[in-house]
């Protein structure tokens, strides 16, 4: 898959209702506050291992850290790179699909 920058990528964003989405979803997200950013943080294990020897307790620990790394992809990513991972996901959904 060739990737595209530039001044197609640009329009090719413009043109996606999928890019309004996002940028939608990215203005709620930067609308938490520093507090709730911490909380979520201590809770969804941010900062530390999610190991644990019971693997059902590993998977429910890996599952909050997804969820905090998806946030902070929204709040941290530079829009433009954001939308391009979420394009290239969709495309590899389309791929497999077939």
């Amino acid at each position: 898959m060739t990737a595209i920058t530039g001044e197609e990528a640009q329009l090719r964003m413009l043109r996606d209702p999928g890019f309004d989405v996002l940028r939608a979803l990215r203005g709620a997200y930067k609308s938490l506050h520093v507090l709730a950013r911490e909380d979520l943080a201590r809770f969804c294990r941010a900062n530390e291992t999610c190991f644990d020897a019971d693997p059902r307790i590993h998977a429910l620990l890996e599952g909050r850290r997804e969820v905090y790394l998806r946030i902070m992809d929204y709040i941290d990513l530079p829009i433009d790179e954001h939308y391009a991972r979420l394009v290239e996901i969709r495309a590899t959904k389309l791929e497999d699909d077939e």
